[in-house]
């Protein structure tokens, strides 16, 4: 009896404890006895009732791994709970990593916390540290959408001020004069029956030329004129536009040729230079020095313009007006005649320059408004956005002084405070008026 006493006595003094042990009526053998049990070591697998499980060094426990977690493997969900007879909702972690929370041990859920630096997760059970971490992914939520910048959509590169130059070397260029010229050309059977139109065709090839082309005469300026010598302008720069836009560059150009060509050839202009009509836009220039080198594409380009405007005041000049036979007066001075006509000559110049100013200050208008609608847009969005979060924001803090009003526990009271705190700066941050 004595000897199964002392074979049991260390297993019952490991499970005891020393008080227990000096209290207990277990029989023992010696006094070597005795000190077998006392010098005995702990088993660590043992769980003693009262003493609470030491916490994991790391955040993997069992195999699985926290340590790399993130607010994007938190799955945040609505979670009712009762207080003081009165059911309320509020916001949990539902999961982490694809795992219930219900599954994730106290030690994990800790780990997880400090991970994701989480406050105020201390001595809180795991109901209360699963809610205090579906709040620190929301707060994080609102303050990326407020201090992130804005997405842009993805859209073609802008136009820069050599691009239309480019363009307009490589139309007037020999590997694509020819076909630029016939571009305007009727339709054959054949042009109808492709799937792809001629004009979709050659716009296509401009662009691969346009961005591909390592041509030193197409990456220069190939004329030299006073009001192009004072800009710095590089046709060598390439911008990867679309061939539906290099269409567009060349159109808006060849409209602003053709404007300023009604008026350079408009009776009563005596201005032989083309500059004082283009309006300050020298790509208009540029084609216009283009044509000149190569006339036999300006029946091409002026293609809309009445038959009376197909003239270059440089080099033609409009058919003369067959002169009426002059009266002779007994007055050797002017007759009424003409001066009638030197008035009208004259009017007819100042309705000119009046006509040209009001062109372009409806021009200048024009491209003010646009600037305008642009900019309101885009204050407009941003107030927009900022409403948005600041709506947001208000109902967040709302919730939490909600929450705040039902709330015992000091610490969390404390958080509460200090959330609703943080939410108050970011909302006075957004300025919204």
């Amino acid at each position: 009896m004595d000897e199964q006493a002392t074979r049991r006595a260390p297993e019952g003094a490991r499970a005891l404890g020393m008080t227990e042990l000096l209290t207990s009526q277990l029989p023992l053998a010696s006094l070597s006895s005795m000190s077998e049990i006392l010098t005995a070591p702990f088993p660590r697998d043992l769980q003693l009732p009262g003493v609470s499980e030491p916490p994991a060094s790391t955040p993997s426990v069992g195999g699985r791994s926290f340590q790399d977690v993130a607010f994007a493997d938190v799955v945040v969900e609505d979670e009712k709970y009762m207080h003081q007879g009165v059911e309320l909702t509020r916001r949990t972690a539902a999961s982490i990593k694809g795992i219930s929370v219900g599954g994730i041990r106290h030690g994990e859920l800790r780990a997880i916390c400090k991970v994701l630096a989480v406050p105020g997760y201390k001595n809180k059970n795991k109901a209360t540290m699963a809610h205090l971490i579906a709040l620190k992914k929301l707060n994080e939520e609102v303050y990326d959408i407020m201090f992130s910048p804005p997405s842009k959509k993805s859209r073609s590169p802008n136009k820069q001020v050599q691009c239309p130059f480019r363009l307009l070397n490589i139309l007037f260029s020999d590997t694509f004069a020819e076909r630029f010229s016939r571009l305007g050309d009727t339709s054959t059977r054949q042009d109808l029956d492709a799937r792809v139109s001629k004009r979709t065709v050659f716009w296509s090839d401009v662009r691969e030329y346009f961005i591909g082309t390592s041509d030193e005469h197409i990456g220069k300026l190939q004329f030299s004129h006073f009001a192009l010598d004072e800009m710095d302008i590089d046709p060598s720069v390439v911008v990867p536009h679309g061939w539906k836009k290099l269409a567009s560059i060349y159109a808006d150009t060849a409209k602003g040729y053709k404007d300023g060509l009604a008026l350079f050839t408009a009776s009563g202009n005596h201005q032989p230079e083309f500059y004082h009509f283009c309006g300050g836009q020298l790509d208009v220039l540029y084609l216009h020095l283009h044509l000149a080198h190569r006339p036999s594409l300006t029946g091409h380009v002026q293609a809309d313009l009445p038959d009376g405007a197909f003239f270059d005041s440089e080099s033609k000049s409009p058919a003369p007006t067959p002169e009426k036979p002059e009266r002779k007066t007994k007055s050797s001075g002017p007759s009424v005649a003409e001066a009638i006509t030197e008035y009208v000559r004259s009017t007819t110049q100042s309705d000119n320059a009046v006509q040209r100013l009001l062109l372009m200050q409806k021009r200048d208008e024009r491209e003010e408004a646009k600037d305008k609608r642009d900019q309101m847009k885009a204050e407009q969005e941003m107030s927009l956005l900022r409403f948005q979060e600041w709506t947001r924001i208000s109902d967040r803090m709302r919730a939490l002084r909600r929450e705040l009003q039902h709330e015992e526990d000091p610490e969390i009271i404390s958080d509460l405070t200090a959330d609703i705190e943080q939410l108050k700066r970011k909302k006075d941050a957004i300025n919204f008026i």
